[in-house]
């Protein structure tokens, strides 16, 4: 299915060009728009991805990588600019399967099973065995059967054919051992891993009999296991039959076979959903919400996607990131109202990204859409 890409709810006004294009390049201050409007140039996207806050990037039907917004490190695979308000294509990476963009760099698994990265390398992020930045692809070392990739703000972690996972970078590695590495490592005990998501400082693993394993920083319950931090995978929980799993900042959630949502760690502006503004160390139901598809976590917010074709949003909202004209806290999942305004109560929303700026105030949300008729922003 050709795929169009709309912006749902866009946050700190300076940060338009993530999925707000055309025009020229201007100075570092751009409008706000809480409304959906179209990413030029883009018509046959199958994935988009956001959660590196400051670029996000789309996965078209030929197997090519576009990227747009911040090249402060080179992780939209160009030399010179830095900041690009309209795709670009990502030189050096073709018939790629999977796209994943962290804080600063961003990474691809080709159809051959290798996996490549560029722009922000200081932490190892890279996995070619450096710390430098690259504009250009590099080659993850050692890596020839991976399915799935996930970056997350200093590492990067991926989804290997035999179910198991290598990471590398700085936290989240799983390894037993902490630390950091410029390599991959194998993430221990882990085995029949059918998805990974990647947060600032943990990674979480979905497992193929519908249970979770999260490991890396847990200070705020973000393993999901009711203590803090693991070098190695712990399992979620109470959870059980879950069907995607999502991270970001500090919080983590899951979508289940029924529908119905479970988040956890992290809850300082309600973006766990559960009508509280208390850290959840498991998983904890939101509030009326069913009929999920999809979910996307941002710093401090979380969406879904519903069976209909509508999204929900909660959690932080002082930039507008919930798209419900407001600028208020919301604990519990609310409609973004400009959503059903642009597309109708029965929308299309098959998907939903969004961004992980380092700054909290770095908040945005896309979602994936069918064609539609042209429309004016």
């Amino acid at each position: 299915m050709v795929i169009s890409i709309r912006n749902v709810a866009l946050g700190l006004g300076r940060l338009r060009q993530l999925c707000r294009a055309g025009g020229r390049r201007r100075q570092r201050t751009y409008l706000v728009s809480n409304a959906p409007v179209a990413v030029t140039g883009i018509s046959s996207a199958t994935a988009v991805t956001s959660g590196g806050g400051n670029h996000s990037c789309a996965l078209l039907s030929d197997g090519t990588v576009w990227c747009w917004g911040s090249n402060q490190f080179g992780q939209l695979a160009k030399v010179g600019d830095i900041l690009i308000n309209v795709p670009v294509q990502a030189a050096g990476v073709a018939n790629v399967v999977s796209v994943s963009a962290g804080f600063g760099h961003t990474c691809a698994v080709s159809g051959d099973g290798t996996v490549r990265c560029w722009g922000r390398g200081n932490f190892g992020q890279l996995g070619n065995g450096g710390t430098s930045h690259s504009s250009a692809p590099v080659l993850v070392s050692g890596i020839s059967n991976a399915i799935a990739v996930a970056a997350g703000a200093g590492h990067t972690c991926a989804l290997l054919s035999d179910g198991g996972a290598r990471c590398w970078g700085s936290g989240g590695l799983g390894n037993s051992q902490g630390g950091s590495s410029t390599v991959p490592v194998v993430v221990a005990g882990l085995s029949s891993a059918m998805a990974l998501s990647a947060g600032d400082n943990h990674t979480c693993a979905l497992l193929a009999d519908g249970t979770g394993r999260c490991w890396g920083f847990g200070n705020y319950g973000q393993l999901g296991n009711g203590s803090s931090s693991s070098t190695t995978p712990v399992v979620v929980t109470g959870l059980a039959n879950a069907v995607a799993i999502e991270t970001n900042h500090h919080h983590t959630c899951a979508v289940l076979s029924d529908g119905q949502a479970r988040c956890w760690g992290q809850n300082q502006f309600g973006q766990l959903g559960d009508g509280s503004y208390v850290n959840g160390a498991s998983p904890m139901a939101v509030a009326g919400l069913s009929n999920v598809v999809a979910m996307g976590s941002g710093r401090n917010h979380t969406c879904a996607a519903l069976t209909d074709g509508t999204a929900r949003c909660w959690g932080d909202n002082h930039d507008g990131q919930l798209g419900n004209g407001l600028d208020h806290y919301k604990s519990t999942p609310v409609s973004p109202a400009r959503i059903i305004a642009r597309f109708g109560k029965k929308s299309s929303a098959t998907r939903v990204a969004i961004g992980r700026g380092i700054e909290s105030r770095q908040q945005m949300s896309c979602e994936l859409h069918p064609p539609s008729a042209p429309q004016q922003p």
